[in-house]
């Protein structure tokens, strides 16, 4: 089982990049998480994140800029 927003937005604040997985996620939620990761200084890599919409993708890269990775893979 993943672990809740909140728990990440724990991991993320003690400096630590994260990597979580768009399907288990809102975008509400992982835009809460990418705001505070981008406030840290930190990275985030998104997987899975074709399961988002294209609209939804441009949102979360516009908040995080440099501090994301959106990862389109589909393995």
């Amino acid at each position: 089982m993943g672990k809740t927003t909140s728990n990440i937005i724990e991991i993320v604040n003690t400096g630590t990049n994260v990597i979580i997985d768009a399907k288990e996620k809102t975008t509400s939620n992982i835009i809460e998480i990418v705001k505070i990761v981008v406030k840290k200084g930190m990275h985030i890599t998104l997987k899975n994140a074709s399961s988002k919409t294209t609209t939804n993708l441009i949102e979360i890269a516009k908040i995080g800029g440099k501090n994301i990775t959106i990862d389109l893979t589909e393995i």
